[in-house]
This record gives C-alpha cells, structure tokens and sequence, in this order.
C-alpha cells in the first residue's frame, strides 16, 4: 500500500463562507491533512470569512473573483481549469459536493486517471427536478467513481446502477461540540443556518409568538445570514416580536451558543443531514425537529427518547413539542444527556474512516 503522505486528495465546492456543506468539507480536508495525507483544497473563487483550513493544506480557487460569464462559458472555463489542475498536480483522488461541482468534476476526471468522487448532500427529489435534473441524476452520474450520500431515501432515489457504487455515511461532528459542557441554566430557543426560504423560520417564529406571553424568560434567537433577512424582520414586526425574536447574524461560536441554549429548533421543509441538529444533539441540547426529507433527522432522533420529531409545516404540533420542553425540563434534560450519548458515533475520527475506506478501496 502506498504511504499516506505520497497519497494526494483533492477536495471541491463552490465556497467555504458559510454552509453545512462547506463546513462539513473542511473538517473532512483538516482530518485527512491531519492523518498525513496530502491535501488540496479548491473553490471557484476566494471569498470573506471562509472556515479555517490546516495551513498544510494547499489553497487553490480557480477564479480570483466570481465570474459574471454566461453560464455555459463559466463552466466550460471551470471544467477546463479544473482538469488542468487534477493534471499538473497529479493528484488521483478527487471530492466534490453540491450538483454543480459534482457534474464539473465527472467532466474533468472523464478519461482521466484521477478517481471522482461526489456527495449529494441535500435531497435530491427537490434539486433534481425537471429534465435537466432527471439527466444528471439517471445518466451523468454513473460516469462518477464512486458516490457519498447522508441517507438512505436519499440514496434510493436514484437507479441501482447508481446505488451500487456508492455508500451512506453521515457528516462529522466536530470534537468542540462533544467538549462543550452543558449551562445548568440554559435559557431561549436557538436556531442556526442559513436565512432561506426552506428553513421555515416563519414557521417558528409563528409559533413562538402563540407561546411567548406564557414563558416571559425566553426569547428565540436566529443564527445565520441570507436572503429571507428582510421577509423575517418584518414578520417579527408584524407580530410584535421585536423585543422577543433576535436575528444574530453568523457566529463562529455555535458551541458555546448551543452550551446556553435551553431549547434548540430545527423548522426546515428539507434537509440533507442537518450538521446544525447533530451539533445541538452533540452538545446535549434538549431538541424538536421536523420529519423532513430527506429522511436525515429520523435517522438521528428516536422520537421521545433523544429528542422530538414533529411534522413538516405543522405550527401546531411544533408549539406543542415546544411547550413538552419548556413545561417539564428535567425530562427534557434527559433527552438531551440521551443525545449526547447517542452522537457519539459521529465523531470526526469516526467518519474520517468511514471516507477513507470508501475513497481507496480497491475497486473503484
């Protein structure tokens, strides 16, 4: 078997600003640099207030800003470059996340020696839709070598020929979250992630207000930046929250956050598999989520014991999952010690195997 350090990984997406995706990809290319392995990790383009990287890590972008091309120019630049690169830096093992990346890097690496390998990491009945998505999904992807998905619904949504070269393994958690120890008077409901329509924070919001008057200790308080600021700010004016509901814009601090938090929501219509609610669950956050697809937080939450499922678009039962909390907190603090405990597999040296095996085994 070659040596660790003579072995080269590549690791691709879009940006590392911001994102579960991004910050999943990192902490994946800070373990294998830290396990010897020899690491490159590329973006499109350079952006503020990226996550950090090992310094060992090799730093490239194949732009120096986002590009303003037309669509198909931009990617055939991008699937050109990023061929160059696999070339000139011999590496043999490449890793994309997202659709886009993922359809670049099957282009690149077609008739090459170097090895694609792509991860769907949202659910794919929302994002491949319509022909486009039906082609990359039931054709282009049997061109990859091998393929990382978080679910098994996930997984079945795609053809056996698909299915068969590929594996399930769940994001890592990073070891700060297990370090975290607990308030023993956590206060306010917390969220985290991206400002977005399918987060539904207008959802918990709404039901945040129907409980407010009742529990005049807590206060829910927004994690993240995005589009859907504005639309938010102004529902919690309409509904008289501005002295209740906080949007904190991002933190680099969700460990110690999610330490003082009583109560923490996860709203969304879909989710891949929800880093931000295996983070929650890591720290031992009492937890509600909804059941959404693609089928992540039931494969992390059994309902009562380690934390609440509740339906997706249901204000009613997430108030009441809410007040089950809130009403009873010694219960509640036993689901959580529960989470803690049920994360553990999660770890990042954990999955850092799991990648591994599946990145160089033998028949790919």
């Amino acid at each position: 078997m070659i040596a660790k350090n003579n072995k080269k990984i590549l690791f691709y997406i879009s940006t590392i600003r911001e994102g579960g995706a991004a910050r999943v990809m990192v902490n994946l290319a800070n373990q294998f640099c830290k396990e010897g392995y020899k690491v490159i990790f590329l973006t499109n383009f350079p952006d503020k207030n990226e996550y950090v990287l090992n310094n060992k890590i090799e730093r490239i972008s194949l732009e120096e800003k986002e590009s303003a091309e037309n669509i198909l120019i931009k990617n055939f630049k991008r699937i050109k470059a990023l061929r160059s690169l696999i070339k000139t830096s011999g590496v043999k093992y490449c890793v994309s996340f997202m659709q886009e990346n993922n359809v670049r890097l099957i282009f690149a690496t077609l008739f090459a020696k170097a090895k694609g390998i792509i991860s769907i990491r949202t659910d794919p009945k929302k994002k491949y839709r319509g022909i486009r998505g039906f082609l990359i999904s039931k054709f282009l992807y049997r061109l990859a070598r091998g393929i990382v998905f978080q679910t098994k619904e996930a997984q079945e949504f795609f053809p056996k020929t698909i299915q068969d070269k590929s594996t399930i393994i769940f994001n890592p958690v990073a070891d700060n979250f297990y370090q975290t120890e607990r308030d023993t008077d956590p206060k306010n409901i917390v969220t985290c992630g991206r400002l977005s329509a399918e987060k539904r924070y207008d959802l918990l919001i709404k039901a945040f207000a129907r409980i407010f008057n009742k529990y005049p200790q807590e206060n829910l308080l927004i994690y993240g930046q995005g589009k859907m600021k504005k639309d938010l700010e102004l529902l919690i004016a309409k509904l008289g929250l501005q002295n209740r509901v906080f949007l904190m814009g991002q933190s680099n601090d969700i460990a110690n956050i999610l330490a003082h938090a009583k109560i923490f929501v996860l709203s969304s219509d879909y989710e891949g598999m929800p880093n931000a609610l295996m983070e929650a669950l890591a720290v031992g956050v009492p937890s509600i989520s909804t059941d959404c697809p693609c089928g992540g937080p039931r494969e992390l939450i059994k309902n009562g014991e380690n934390g609440l499922l509740v339906p997706c678009n249901s204000e009613e039962k997430l108030v009441l999952a809410m007040e089950k909390i809130l009403s009873d907190y010694k219960r509640a603090a036993q689901m959580g010690q529960n989470a803690r405990k049920s994360m553990q597999v999660f770890k990042t040296e954990v999955i850092f195997k799991q990648w591994e095996k599946f990145i160089f085994r033998e028949k790919i």
